[in-house]
């Protein structure tokens, strides 16, 4: 058997490129081939057309993803899909019935993130903090309802010194402040700007309330995500970064989009939007259920793994 994993995380020493290594180190141990392939190290361009594939058997992009990545997904007896799964059918996929009725599902929200870069350590803020807004529920509404962001958002940071220190250099920290939002909706347009600035505002009154005064003068640059940059640069729909597709009754167990697609035999999904559902650990127990799935399908089929 040979196993092909794509890491398209930029973080040499992220959460992503962890799992992955495990899994490869594991499939290896069981006597499988493995290769990880380093997305980000790679002159990919972006789609022009799929239908130029279809028709001539080529893709006619000449890059890396054509001459490196595509014959060995084209020797693939399972390829296993974590991108986005309403984006894989809505942009990866022939157009079908399917990418409509994912286009009427309720999606989750979003979330407005600023990274920080910081020339001085502020030690009062752990590996992961979070702080509440004093009115929790007129905040949901604002980004539920009205697909916007509260006027005393909540708010996380996330400080990647703590746990790796090559996250910044030394005697400097790294901030990540995410935002809850709503996600993109054209019947709700919003200005990111003016609401990012509203965010910034309610960080920093928040942070001297613990102590933390000087942090504006400290800041060396700023990059701000907001929901649009996840769906036009990380291709997530509608920018809605925890798990794309909402949980409601009807977007829960079987009704969830399924694991394996109808059509493609041999395509299986991992992650949010497909089972068991969204957050970090029902996405890695996706994984298990669809490696489960995929052996066992695969033996009754009568196929054997190459």
């Amino acid at each position: 058997m040979f196993v092909l994993g794509l890491q398209g995380s930029p973080r040499k020493k992220g959460n992503t490129r962890f799992l992955l290594s495990e899994f490869l180190e594991e499939a290896q141990r069981l006597g499988a081939k493995t290769q990880m392939i380093e997305v980000c190290q790679k002159k990919i361009e972006p789609c022009m057309e799929y239908v130029l594939c279809e028709k001539k058997g080529i893709c006619p992009i000449d890059d890396d993803m054509k001459h490196e990545i595509y014959p060995l997904l084209r020797k693939a007896d399972v390829i296993v899909a974590n991108a986005d799964l309403p984006y894989v059918y809505r942009k990866l996929l022939p157009p079908g019935r399917k990418s409509h009725r994912l286009d009427r599902l309720k999606y989750s929200c979003s979330a407005l993130v600023i990274h920080w870069a910081l020339d001085k350590q502020y030690p009062q803020i752990g590996h992961h903090s979070t702080f509440l807004s004093d009115d929790f529920r007129a905040g949901l509404d604002k980004i539920f309802r009205d697909k916007s962001m509260g006027d005393d958002p909540c708010f996380y940071i996330h400080a990647p010194v703590r746990s790796d220190p090559s996250a910044a250099p030394a005697g400097c920290d790294t901030f990540s402040v995410a935002v809850g939002v709503g996600h993109l909706d054209g019947k709700h347009p919003q200005d990111w700007e003016r609401l990012t600035s509203i965010a910034r505002k309610v960080v920093f009154k928040k942070l001297k309330r613990i102590g933390i005064t000087d942090i504006e003068d400290h800041i060396k640059f700023e990059i701000t995500v907001p929901p649009s940059e996840w769906e036009e640069s990380l291709n997530i729909s509608r920018g809605s970064v925890f798990g794309s597709l909402a949980h409601n009754i009807f977007q829960m167990g079987y009704f969830r989009p399924h694991n394996r697609d109808g059509r493609y035999r041999n395509l299986y999904f991992t992650g949010g939007s497909t089972h068991p559902g969204n957050g970090i650990p029902m996405v890695l127990l996706s994984a298990r259920l669809v490696s489960e799935r995929i052996i066992s399908e695969q033996k009754r089929e009568g196929k054997k793994l190459q």
